[in-house]
Order: C-alpha cells, then sequence, then structure tokens
C-alpha cells in the first residue's frame, strides 16, 4: 500500500531561490545600479567556484511516501494533467523527475527529487504500485516567478517564459531556453535534461570561434544544430553579421524550431543582446526587460560583469533615436538592420499565449 507523505495537499511552492528572490528585489528597488559592490551579499565569486554553489539554481521539492509492500513496484508519476493521460506540459515533460531512494527514516519511506517546474501551474502527483487506486496529491507553483533551469552542473540555464506583454498575454514558458555552451562539460545527465525533459529540437549557437571547430551537436540527430555567428551589443550590428542576424529572427519565427536552445559562451552578451531584443519584439515591460538581461549577473562568480556594456549599448541607442522608449530604440535599430515586421508578427505567434 502506498501513503502519501509530503508535501502537504494544496500547498503553494516558489520555484525561486532565495538568491534569486533576493537579486530581483534589489533589481526592482534600484539597488544594482550601485555597482559590483551591491552584490556583496552573493558571496565571493572564487568561493562560489570552490564549493560549486549555483547561485540561481531552481528550487527543488522533495516528494515523499510510504510503500508498506516493497515487493510491488512503485511508478511515481507528476503531471499537469489531472487524469495522467498525458504530462501536460507543452513540449518535453513538465518537470525533472529523479529516482525514487530509499529514505534514512526506514519504515518503507521513499524520496524523490522534482525540479525544473513551470511557475503558475498546478501539479498533480502519485505513485502506482499496480494494485489499488492511487491516493492523488497537487500542489501549485507561484505565477510570475523565473524558471531557472538545472542541467547538472552548468550555470546560467533559464526559460525566458512567464513574463507579462503589453498585449494582456505572457510569453509561453518552454519554448525558449538560454544558457552556455556545454560540449567541453557534456555528460549524459545532461543529455536527459536537453532532450527528455526540456524536449529541445535546436540548438542555436551564436559563437564565431564555433564555426570551423565544432560541426554537430553533443545532443545527437534528433537535435537540429544550427551555427549562426553573431556578436553582442552594438557589435551585433556591423554589416558582417546582418545575414546571420537576419536568419537568427527568421528560424526563430518558425514554430518547427521549438524548443530551442541559445547560447554563446556564457549565455551572457551575445545571448543576452538577442534575448533583451525578443523582449522588445514581444512587448515586455522595460523593467522586465532589464530585468530578464540582468538576471544573469545572479548566476556568475563575477557579479554585475556585464551590466556596464549594456549601458553603453543603450546609450549608443539613445543618440541615434533621442526621446524613444526603450522599446522603440531597440524596435528602430531592428529594423535598420533589415527584421522586418512580417517577422516580429511571427515571433509574437510563437511566443505569445492565446
Amino acid at each position: 500500500m502506498i501513503t502519501l507523505l509530503a508535501p502537504e495537499n494544496n500547498i503553494e511552492i516558489s520555484i525561486e531561490n532565495d538568491v534569486v528572490k533576493e537579486f530581483k528585489r534589489r533589481e526592482r528597488a534600484g539597488l544594482n545600479a550601485e555597482g559590483p559592490s551591491a552584490y556583496a551579499w552573493m558571496g565571493e565569486g572564487d568561493d562560489n567556484i570552490v564549493s560549486g554553489r549555483i547561485l540561481n539554481a531552481p528550487v527543488s521539492v522533495f516528494l515523499k511516501w510510504r510503500n508498506t509492500d516493497p515487493t510491488k513496484p512503485m511508478n511515481l508519476q507528476v503531471s499537469l494533467d489531472p487524469d495522467f493521460k498525458h504530462d501536460g506540459s507543452m513540449c518535453g515533460r513538465c518537470a525533472t523527475i529523479g529516482e525514487p531512494i530509499a529514505s534514512s527514516e526506514g519504515d518503507g519511506v521513499y524520496i524523490s527529487r522534482v525540479e525544473n517546474l513551470y511557475s503558475g501551474k498546478r501539479y498533480y502527483w502519485r505513485v502506482c504500485d499496480g494494485t489499488a487506486v492511487p491516493e492523488v496529491r497537487t500542489f501549485t507553483t507561484l505565477e510570475g516567478e523565473t524558471r531557472m533551469i538545472r542541467v547538472d552542473t552548468l550555470k546560467n540555464i533559464r526559460d525566458i517564459g512567464g513574463y507579462m506583454t503589453d498585449s494582456g498575454k505572457r510569453v509561453k514558458q518552454g519554448l525558449f531556453y538560454r544558457g552556455p555552451a556545454f560540449r567541453n562539460d557534456f555528460t549524459m545527465r545532461m543529455w536527459h535534461v536537453f532532450m527528455e525533459d526540456l524536449g529541445i529540437k535546436t540548438e542555436l549557437d551564436v559563437r564565431l570561434e564555433a564555426i570551423g571547430k565544432e560541426f554537430d551537436t553533443m545532443l545527437g540527430p534528433l537535435c537540429d544544430y544550427r551555427q549562426l555567428p553573431t556578436e553582442a551589443y552594438g557589435e551585433a550590428f556591423e554589416e558582417r553579421y546582418r545575414e546571420s542576424f537576419q536568419k537568427i529572427f527568421e528560424l526563430l519565427g518558425e514554430p518547427a524550431t521549438y524548443p530551442v536552445y541559445l547560447h554563446c559562451a556564457a549565455g551572457a552578451d551575445r545571448t543576452g543582446t538577442i534575448v533583451y531584443l525578443i523582449g522588445a519584439i514581444l512587448g515586455m515591460s522595460e523593467e522586465d526587460i532589464k530585468l530578464e538581461y540582468n538576471l544573469t549577473a545572479a548566476s556568475f562568480d563575477t557579479p554585475n560583469f556585464n551590466k556596464p556594456t549594456i549601458n553603453e549599448y543603450l546609450a549608443m541607442m539613445e543618440e541615434k533615436h533621442p526621446g524613444s522608449t526603450l522599446r522603440e530604440k531597440l524596435i528602430y535599430t531592428l529594423y535598420e538592420f533589415g527584421i522586418t515586421d512580417e517577422t516580429f508578427e511571427k515571433l509574437r505567434n510563437v511566443f505569445l499565449e492565446q
């Protein structure tokens, strides 16, 4: 017999850890604008490296149950669908689910770690032993939180979905992931998360330095590997990157591309520039565009390392388009580089919830 123990039924759960919560509070209050010293509370970079601390790792939910008959199978199921006919996620799985392990409590108690959860969703879980009708419990994740993603030891991976836009629609979760390159650190645990849990169909690599050196993806033949090199900030709009830049946005306008994993080397500057522009196209608020960009500083060992650079880029746009809002500046910049209204509309159709 299976008896569910924890968490308590119908509980609300945050998927953001304390570092991310405090970082976002400070960002919205303008405290991070004070410079690198404002990030001292996050700890010394070297200490974080030695300890292996991933500052923006997602919160894990630990499911616990008792099995009074260990001879029976235990099939843990976690779903967004109350009938468990499918997991209910848009792509891939609705979470990363760890293997059940026997608890140190003994007495037939087992625990499984669940993470990479969507925000603002009701989850259903049960453990089936093939005999009785299983008990079902639920928990709900808080809406509007940033969906950080754990992929083994990689840092700075997140889903850009969940933000509200000026259309009154949220950006879909489970479509677009941003992060670092992973070839040199690749493990099979990474493959399982990328391919089985996130369901990645396209790896979009924007590193110029990878051209002629890397020719495929570690994720295998079911994932489309695209090399479209670009640069960050103002350099991205140099004439030599025009064709590549146009192809990036055309690719992102095609539904068959998704889910996509976009990366440069660290998932910061070049990746951050593209996501910054996407935020403007989708109608995210200026505050959220800047917040999403600077969340990278909540995961690295040298906080605030790239914020001065984005400020230089914004100052450059101010000279070109004085008096405009941030979103208008970004849109004008894209127009100048040949990105069309048709492409903008395709991106909105792909990204925005209906």
